[in-house]
């Protein structure tokens, strides 16, 4: 569906309600600075679609992207169109719905009237055509040989493009009849009632051209962005438009803010290949081998790119198939497919909620401060100096680590083309990442058999779970021992001040899919386990029940952690280089050759991150 905001020439009949319009002018569309652009309307075009330009809605303004058009809009309709042979246009009859809440219109258009006659400025008011077409292209024209369907004729204000209101909107004269005018059809009077006379000024008004391609950034590409908008099911560059769809089956119109350059429209196909939820309308791919012919024009399977038979749309502005397309799209598409994955890998992101997250911008080695506790404040006498406090921090370390590997996409997948398989390769990649990065933070409560790796703070160095700070029970999961873990890690002494307490509950408790239900029925019960209804529980040690977190690569179906608020006193520290996501590459260096040497594109998996302990006072670990 094309817009096009078209050639305005309106007249007012002694209805105020009923204007005279020029709806379309053949030619050369015009761009806003009045050059000519690469679009071509011919009049026999326009001669031949006379019958879609009558009885058509007329809006005000378009509709907004992705919406049908409204009732509310709708102020007029469309009637007596016919074929302008000395201006080669169409014009027509614009009646006015007489509405209370839109006479602003008639008034709006009857002061420009006014003021035009006056020889006053005037506003840009256009006429914007909402339409479906066919067109070509040859030698970087864009030549439009069908309009198959007309669904508005709308009034604009300040049309995106070419559209400029240049000479009088004018009136009728007294004491004339529109039979003067050699040009306009006798029937034509019968649309009015008592037509007020034609001005000799008739055709003074000029072109206001909206081109539909308004919203390319760069001028040049017009050729491009609108090759695939001839109608709903077409993709330039994508093999032979399809057969026009009967009037019944026609697809709701598309509008020009939803346009997409002949890439954008390729990508979409490519995601929706992939699986992956895609909006609008595009030709839908028949599987891997179009996607890299289309790309590549490589269609003897040789791993090198033929620019001539490379079909993706030619861009003048530089948009245009290459060596490195392929590689490029399959790398924007696999990103999405991963994070779409990884968004549903939840039971592997437990760690998330309960860990420190940190982005940092080098790769030197990372060090987790936790600032000591300076005690309690000194009284400071009357004109008195103050003193100054003593403070401290405890450092631990954490060395970054980079998790990667490649999957090939090959020449024989893709002639095969194998679909399912390429599309769990990311998929693949993605839970691959999050399954490792969730066991390395697991680990740091079950390395050494049970007591985490050796960390040095303040002075000492010790497993995360042990004596030396603590930590450490070995108990069952009880009513009893959570109580014992509330209070354990209530009393353990705050950094660098002797005798405070950290004063911070566990905020979560850490279990094995095994004690899920009996750590539900312990810590988020308002009563004790087995006790009577009178025996409640302290308000202050019950836990919602989402912040019991099943560990998915704990084994050991006793042991559990009670775990501290990451915010108050954080155990877990989880550190990322370059993105909280993996990153994907593709060998999109048309220098690399890999498609021609080894009849692959490969599709590389690469993340930095960086886990160790923060503060092993928060957390109480229960080994069984």
């Amino acid at each position: 569906m094309n817009r096009l905001t078209c050639q305005l020439s309106i007249q007012r009949t002694t209805r105020p309600r009923t204007y005279r319009a020029r709806f379309i002018q053949a030619g050369r569309v015009r761009a806003r600075d009045q050059s000519e652009s690469n679009w071509l309307i011919p009049p026999e075009v326009l001669q031949s679609a006379l019958a879609q330009f009558n009885g058509r809605a007329v809006f005000v303004d378009h509709t907004q992207l992705g919406d049908l058009p409204s009732l509310r809009n709708l102020v007029g309709v469309t009637s007596g169109a016919y074929y302008n042979a000395a201006t080669q246009s169409v014009d027509g009859i614009i009646r006015l719905y007489e509405r209370d809440d839109t006479q602003w219109v008639a008034q709006l258009l009857d002061q420009i009237v006014a003021d035009q006659a006056s020889g006053l400025e005037t506003p840009d008011v256009g006429i914007s055509i909402v339409f479906v077409a066919h067109s070509t292209r040859k030698g970087g024209l864009r030549i439009t040989h069908r309009i198959t369907y007309v669904e508005s004729v709308d009034l604009v204000f300040g049309p995106a493009a070419n559209g400029r209101v240049q000479q009088a909107l004018s009136t009728f004269s007294e004491g004339e009849s529109p039979m003067e005018n050699e040009h306009h059809p006798s029937y034509l009077t019968e649309q009015l009632d008592h037509p007020a006379p034609v001005s000799a000024e008739e055709g003074l008004g000029t072109a206001l051209l909206e081109k539909l391609d308004t919203l390319v950034s760069r001028v040049d590409a017009l050729t491009a962005a609108t090759a695939g908008w001839i109608e709903r099911q077409v993709v330039t560059g994508m093999g032979t438009p399809p057969t026009p769809q009967p009037q019944k089956e026609r697809r709701q119109p598309i509008t020009a803010r939803e346009m997409w350059a002949p890439r954008d429209r390729l990508r979409a196909a490519y995601e929706h290949l992939m699986g992956l939820p895609v909006h609008g309308e595009f030709e839908r791919l028949t599987g891997l081998r179009e996607l890299y012919i289309l790309t590549t024009g490589d269609r003897t399977m040789t791993g090198r790119f033929n620019p001539e038979f490379a079909m993706l749309a030619y861009d003048p502005n530089g948009n245009n198939a290459d060596s490195t397309t392929m590689a490029e799209l399959t790398r924007d598409v696999m990103n999405k497919v991963m994070i779409q994955q990884i968004d549903l890998l939840q039971e592997y992101r437990w760690w998330e909620r309960v860990a420190h997250i940190q982005d940092f911008n080098s790769l030197q080695q990372v060090s987790w401060v936790r600032v000591g506790g300076i005690g309690d404040l000194p009284t400071v006498a009357e004109k008195a100096e103050y003193t100054q406090l003593a403070w401290d921090d405890a450092r631990t370390t954490a060395d970054w680590v980079k998790k990667g590997g490649y999957l090939p996409l090959s020449l024989e997948m893709i002639d095969r083309d194998d679909v399912e398989a390429w599309r769990s390769v990311p998929r693949q990649l993605a839970t691959a990442a999050v399954v490792t990065l969730s066991r390395v933070v697991s680990e740091l409560f079950t390395a050494n058999n049970g007591v985490g790796p050796q960390i040095t703070t303040e002075g000492q160095t010790a497993y995360a779970f042990s004596s030396t700070w603590g930590n450490l029970i070995n108990q069952p999961l009880t009513y009893e021992n959570w109580q014992t873990a509330i209070d354990t890690m209530y009393k353990l002494a705050q950094l660098n001040v002797a005798g405070r307490r950290i004063a911070t509950r566990p905020k979560f408790v850490l279990v094995p899919v095994d004690l899920e239900a009996q750590a539900i029925s312990i810590v988020t019960s308002d009563r004790r386990p087995g006790s009577n209804i009178n025996d409640r529980v302290p308000v202050k040690r019950m836990l919602p029940e989402e912040n019991v977190i099943t560990v998915p690569h704990w084994t050991d179906p006793t042991s559990w952690v009670a775990l501290a608020d990451p915010n108050l006193c954080p155990f877990v520290g989880v550190g990322f280089r370059y993105g909280r996501t993996p990153e994907l590459f593709t060998a999109s260096d048309p220098n690399t050759h890999l498609l021609f040497t080894n009849d692959v594109l490969p599709i590389k998996v690469r993340w930095y991150f960086a886990v160790s302990v923060i503060d092993p006072r928060g957390a109480i670990k229960s080994n069984i």
